[in-house]
């Protein structure tokens, strides 16, 4: 990469010293990966701060969004050509999510506001 992130969150099985210390020389500003089993209570204090909860809220949140295209739009095997297909259906599977996402979240507002009725 030309310019490490300034933020990293990892699941658990890729915690290890090794690649906490390789993220902070690379440059990255806040590594968030929860150390499995014994934590010293130096470890514990880090891991209860607010940004690395919110960079692993943030992680949950991704990975919710990823199961939503595969399980919802069926992004799980692309049948198009090389690295471009690949791109191309991506950026229309994702660009499909966010119209339906955002729809849902025209209609939950229009509900609260009883603007939508529901004709039988």
């Amino acid at each position: 990469m030309a310019k490490p992130p300034a933020k990293l969150s990892a699941d658990r099985q890729y915690f290890s010293a090794a690649n906490e210390s390789k993220a902070y020389e690379a440059g990255v500003k806040h590594v968030s990966i929860c150390k499995p089993e014994y934590r010293s209570e130096q470890r514990k204090q880090i891991e209860k701060e607010g940004w690395f909860k919110k960079l692993q809220k943030f992680k949950a949140g991704i990975e919710g969004i990823i199961s939503g295209l595969m399980r919802g739009l069926g992004l799980k095997r692309c049948i198009w050509k090389g690295w471009p297909g690949l791109q191309t259906l991506c950026r229309s599977e994702c660009g499909c999510f966010q119209f339906e996402k955002d729809r849902h979240s025209d209609i939950v507002t229009g509900l609260k506001q009883g603007i939508y009725h529901v004709r039988w």
